[in-house]
This record gives structure tokens, sequence and C-alpha cells, in this order.
């Protein structure tokens, strides 16, 4: 990590703010002349993102500008005077990091976008595009400089000379537009969580939970995207919300052996497109998802699922799986259902949950799966709605959902934005947020009798496997389960297993090796038996982490 005296010098943009007040009434400029006049509305315009700055028009020294001109003008003069920046410059960081701080860098970055989207779609100032990503670079350095001074849960250091940044050991090169737009969203995400960690109360816990969600759909795309790429026109920075929605469906793809599209190009706003799908049968590009830089998170799903329901076509994947979640086989269904219950259908357009699904089999796929997947909640809402006002409706609808749940998840189910509910869920958080007890360095046998250390006070109690399960974290509330201080005797081990766990604090996957010991619940200090009134003597598999003090030793 960076010490916190590093040299860091400031671009001209940041020393040009210190100068010029929200009215203009201390700028330190010369403001006769013209050119100086267009440099401060320009800067005005990118770093004025309160309510001050805006309106249809604006008033600088006495001259009326249309916003189109102003806009075009403050473009110009940005490409001229403002971005003529080196990598090697830095930002100077003097005093200790604040709220604003952060505030202002994520505000920054948002003036940055707006000023970049105008340059692309409306003034087509090639020019800037260059200049404006290279202060986009810097910027994003800058975040990782305030995050080197005030994060306790993860490491960032930013390299100016190389144009990397580096983050928990995980390194990005920012000339990579992969990297750095990834690099960019992590940096943003936990600007974010920096900021929400001081405060408390039920608003705050289950923002800092959504937000380190976030981070782990980012943190999962390392290394994964080597598909993804980008026109120079479409995006200054990738919008973190699509990341995190190509994050989650992504690794429910990998999941459920699926595979994924063979390109995802971001490309530039179209007047009449937000995202599309090339099919198999596209001369050009076949099985290319295209993401336009206007689409909403839930557009990335339904795109990625319009490859789903053509994948069988791809020359990747199980060839069997592809064909059961093919558009051709949920027509098949689709159709069926409708032949049962179309006749008694009390309105047509509740057979839909969109509009848009209306239009052809296709998007009635891709609509459904973006609901079932992004909008779980809802689309559950909506099925007990329509039991009781269009029952017809309903079973042709939950026709559907099940088709989703039973063929393509696999019994899986979701909540909002791609949160997946299942048996085990509550027991993968506890295992998620516990650190791992570490007992220096002490030897079990065999026979040796040991006293349970279960330092989770909000969820007491470990339940006993009946077999080592080495995949997935399922339980079932009739195993027998022991609680802290209790005894048990080891029968059979050490067994080791492997598997990954995810630290909320970092959102970093981390490894975890662990040893399983069969035991017995031995009567003596045995709190499960006096509660649960286990009869005989229970016996199951647990980690090692849960064994503390050996009791007694055959040794």
């Amino acid at each position: 990590m960076m010490s916190k005296d590093r040299e860091t010098r400031a671009g001209q943009n940041y020393q040009l703010e210190e100068n010029i007040s929200p009215d203009g009434s201390e700028a330190k400029i010369d403001r006769k002349n013209p050119k100086t006049r267009k440099a401060i509305y320009a800067l005005l315009t990118l770093l004025g993102t309160t309510g001050a700055i805006g309106g249809v028009i604006g008033f600088i020294t006495g001259g009326w500008l249309s916003e189109e001109q102003a806009q075009r003008d403050a473009s110009r003069t940005l490409a001229q005077d403002e971005f003529d920046i080196s990598p090697t410059e830095k930002i100077q960081i003097e005093s200790p990091i604040e709220e604003f701080d952060l505030v202002n860098w994520q505000d920054t970055k948002s003036a940055f976008e707006r000023t970049f989207s105008d340059a692309v779609n409306y003034n087509d100032l090639e020019e800037i595009i260059e200049p404006l990503r290279q202060l986009a670079v810097n910027h994003t350095l800058y975040g990782a400089e305030l995050l080197s001074q005030i994060s306790k849960t993860s490491q960032f250091e930013a390299d100016y000379q190389q144009n990397q940044v580096t983050i928990n050991g995980l390194t990005f090169d920012l000339a990579k537009p992969v990297d750095f737009h990834l690099a960019s969203a992590i940096i943003d995400t936990q600007l974010t969580l920096e900021r929400w960690k001081p405060s408390t109360g039920e608003e705050t816990d289950r923002a800092v939970k959504e937000i380190k969600i976030n981070l782990l759909s980012l943190y999962y795309l390392v290394g994964k995207i080597d598909n993804l790429y980008f026109t120079k026109d479409s995006f200054l920075y990738f919008p973190t919300d699509l990341f995190v929605a190509m994050g989650k469906i992504t690794q429910t793809f990998k999941r459920h052996d699926y595979p994924i599209p063979r390109t995802v190009l971001a490309a530039k706003v179209a007047e009449h497109y937000i995202g599309f799908y090339q099919s198999h049968d596209q001369t050009h590009s076949p099985f290319t998802v295209v993401l336009r830089a206007n689409i909403l998170s839930n557009g990335v799903i339904h795109e990625y699922s319009h490859f789903l329901q053509d994948a069988v076509h791809y020359s990747e994947g199980d060839k069997k799986k592809t064909e059961e979640v093919s558009l051709e086989n949920y027509q098949m269904i689709v159709e069926s259902a409708q032949l049962l219950y179309q006749d008694q259908v009390t309105d047509p357009n509740n057979q839909f949950v969109t509009d848009y699904a209306k239009e052809n089999i296709k998007e009635d796929y891709a609509e459904t799966f973006t609901w079932y997947f992004w909008h779980g909640d809802d689309l559950r809402a909506r099925l007990e709605e329509l039991k009781s006002i269009d029952p017809s409706s309903y079973q042709i609808v939950k026709t559907k959902y099940e088709f989703f749940k039973n063929v393509v998840f696999e019994g899986e189910e979701f909540a909002n934005f791609g949160v997946l509910i299942s048996q085990d869920q509550e027991e993968s958080k506890i295992e998620a947020t516990l650190e791992p007890t570490l007992i220096a360095e002490q030897k079990f046998n065999l026979r040796d009798v040991v006293r349970i250390a279960d330092y989770d006070k909000e969820s007491p109690g470990v339940f006993l496997r009946p077999q080592l399960i080495t995949q997935g974290w399922y339980r079932n509330e009739e195993w027998p389960a022991v609680f802290d201080s209790d005894w048990v005797e080891l029968l059979e081990g050490p067994k080791e297993d492997t598997y990954y766990i995810f630290d909320l604090e970092t959102g970093l996957p981390v490894e975890v090796k662990e040893n399983w010991w069969n035991v017995r619940i031995t009567s003596q200090g045995s709190l499960a038996t006096s509660l649960i009134g286990f009869i005989g003597t229970p016996e199951g598999w647990i980690s090692e982490r849960w064994l503390g003090k050996v009791i007694q030793s055959i040794e």
C-alpha cells in the first residue's frame, strides 16, 4: 500500500477548480481573454453538477449563450485547454480524506461522463475522445489513491507511470479497455461502500449488503470477460450496474454449464436500439450481444437470454442442455398451455409479463427470462394477483415460470436483481461472514474428546452432516446439531475439503482448505441433547474449525 506522503501533483483541471467559485465572483483568471471566458464556462459545465450551473441557457461575463452552442464551445475548449495531461501527472492529496473528497470524486466522474456523451452524441467532436479518456484514467488512479489511505479492508495502489491500478493483488492495465472499465467500477463501488460504512441503521445495513454483493459480482468477472469489446465512442466508464448484471448472469450460466456469448460489444447510443442480439443465422458476427450506452441492467439480462435460447446452434456447451432451454422447446411448452387455457382467459394481455413480450415468441422468452432472473419477487407477486383476477392467464404464466425454474435454472429461484434464493442461503451467509477460528497448531487424534468452539452468537449451533459433502452448503433441519461447549468424540478423519467463501469486507473469494471429522456427541456437557432431546448418540461430519480444546486424549 502506498504511503500517505507519496508525491502527487494535480492535473490542470483540478488546479483551476480551486480558483473559481460557482458564481465566478472569486475567479483569479483574466476574463477579458475570450479563450479564458470559454474555459471558465467549460469548467463550470464540467464540474458544476448542482442546479446552480444548470438551465436552458447560461449567462457568462455579460453574454448569453444557447445551451447547444455553450455545450459545443465547452467541449471544444476542454479538448483544447483542459486535457493536455500526461500519464505521469498526479493529483495532490495534502490533507486527510473526508467524505467531501469521495462525493467530489463521484460527482466529477458523472460530469466527465456527461461531457463525453455530449461530445460523441451531439457535437461529433472526435478530438475530445482520447484526451477525455486519459483524464478518466487519471481520475480512476486518483480514486485508487483515495482508497489507499482510507480503506481498512482492501489494498489499492496507483501507478501513474505504467497506467496501472493494483487492487488486492490484482493488477489492472488501464490502457486496456476491459481492465480500465472494470477497475473503475470496482473503485467506484468501494468508494460508495466507504461512504456508507460510518452510518448505522437498518437502511445502511441493507445498502452495505447490496454494495458488497455488487463487489462480489465485479471481482467474479476478473479474467472471465475476454469476450467483451468496446467501440471508442461507446462508454467513458462502463456502468457499474451493467457489470454487476453481467457478473450475476455469467456466474449463473457457468454454474449451470451453459456457454456464454461469443462476443459482447459495447457500442454508442443508437436512435432506435438499446441493445440487440445477433443470432446464429446472421452472416456477420453471429452469437454476439450488443449493449448500447443507453441500456439498463435488465437489458443485459434480456440480451443474454436471447443468446441462451439460440445456444443450441452454438458449437460450445452441452448439446442436450441447450436443446432443453431452446426457443423451440419453450414455444412447444407455452403453446401446450395456451391450448388448455386460452379459451378461458379473461384478458389476453395477462399472459405476458410485459407489453414487449407480446411481439413474438423470442421476446416472450427473453422478457419472461428477465423477469424470472432480475425481477423474481415482482413476478411471483404478479402470479399471486393473477390467481384471483384471471386464473387461466395465471396457468399460462405459471407454465412459463416453471419452465425457467425447472428446466433453465434447474430448481433455482431468484429474488429481485438476480439474488439467488436457495435452501442453503442462510447457512452460506453465516459461513461467509465468519472469520476462521485459528487454533494454534492443535493436533487432533481419533478417539479424542473435544469441546465445540462456536463463536457465532447470532446464529448458534452447527449441524452435523450425515456424510462429507464437498459441493455446496445443503443442510437439513432434521440433522443433529452441536453448540458452544458441547463435547464430541472424534470417530473418523481428518479428511480435507477445499472450497471457496466470500469475504464480505473485501468482496474477494477466499480459498478455504479444512479438515473434517466424523464425530459423536457425548452425553456429558451436551447442550444439544438437553435442548433437542436426541435419543442415543447422534453422529455426523463437522469442520475442524469448530473444534476447540481437547478434553480427553488417547495420547
